[in-house]
């Protein structure tokens, strides 16, 4: 059985999970080295779940997941199947545990007002926290009970505008948030832009690269026709293919604690098309 450990802070958000990948500097374990493959059953106060997502959030990663302010990405996702077991291959670690009841092997989707999370816990006011950390692991039950909104950890607010290059501004546009510019996964995600082209987003302290993105249902990389942008890099040479970042440009935004920033702008341009991409290049970036 895994190791179960109590965390009287209480609830979590589950959100649309992204490519997760990770390095290791001149060593590069086995995967079979670094993950393990973890089974469970799920229940509810109903009793056994049939259907949903389960959401692995670390509990390393710099925020409570049970912080409703604070819209956080899992690490992993796994799908309940019609016995209530699920199946997932997974880094070692700690985690917290969420589950979003509905339709199978359906992402929950944006943040919205209707988001109802479970989270694991030992009972409804102790938190279960798996330990992964052997090859192999069978969870067993693990119950779940209603999400209740906190606010714990420390934070600061950005906010801003999406707009294309020439100024027009664009609703249904989502920001996410990370802190290691070269991995696929982001660890932070805002709800969609309003009709404005306006985003808020509420974050731990520290340094982040922000992203805009147009189709983030579409999980990976943006694809032709997306809307796509970087926050500090406006100069349009992106539209064909290529950002235009120098070797020691620093595109991160920063926050302390309680600060507010209002000015957090991105300017996104779409993915060309691979051929068109090409002639632009042959003809030396221009049209």
């Amino acid at each position: 059985m895994p190791k179960l450990l109590p965390d009287r802070q209480f609830p979590f958000i589950l959100l649309i999970t992204l490519l997760c990948t990770g390095t290791y500097g001149s060593f590069t374990p086995s995967w079979s080295q670094t993950h393990s493959h973890v089974t469970g059953s799920i229940h509810n106060a109903s009793g056994l779940a049939t259907t949903g997502t389960l959401a692995f959030f670390k509990t390393d990663q710099g925020s409570d997941p049970g912080d409703r302010d604070i819209l956080r990405i899992p690490e992993r996702t796994a799908w309940v199947n019609e016995k209530g077991r699920f199946e997932v291959k997974i880094e070692y670690g700690y985690y917290q545990l969420g589950y979003y009841p509905g339709a199978q092997k359906s992402h929950p989707g944006l943040p919205n007002k209707n988001f109802k999370p479970f989270l694991a816990g030992i009972n409804s006011a102790e938190r279960y926290v798996l330990q992964v950390a052997k090859p192999a692991i069978e969870a067993g039950a693990i119950t779940f009970y209603p999400a209740v909104k906190i606010k714990t950890t420390p934070s600061f607010s950005l906010s801003g505008t999406v707009k294309t290059k020439t100024g027009k501004t664009l609703a249904r546009i989502t920001v996410v948030a990370k802190t290691d510019y070269n991995t696929f996964r982001p660890q932070f995600i805002s709800k969609q832009t309003d009709k404005s082209g306006r985003y808020t987003l509420t974050l731990p302290p520290g340094s982040y690269y922000l992203f805009a993105r147009h189709r983030l249902e579409k999980f990976g990389r943006p694809v032709t026709g997306e809307f796509f942008g970087i926050w500090g890099v406006n100069d349009p040479a992106g539209e064909f293919g290529w950002l235009p970042i120098k070797k020691d440009q620093d595109i991160t935004i920063r926050g302390e604690v309680g600060q507010t920033i209002n000015d957090a702008d991105i300017t996104v341009f779409r993915i060309p098309d691979p051929s068109s991409q090409e002639e632009v290049l042959r003809a030396g970036g221009k049209r």
